[in-house]
């Protein structure tokens, strides 16, 4: 389904913001 896709498309953009606060840089997606 088109929802658990956009779930695992979330979860990559969370995991990326989380990697980018430990490396201590300001994502530019939000």
């Amino acid at each position: 389904m088109v929802y658990e896709n956009l779930q695992d498309f979330y979860r990559m953009i969370a995991i990326d913001i989380s990697s980018n606060k430990i490396s201590g840089e300001i994502p530019r997606m939000i």
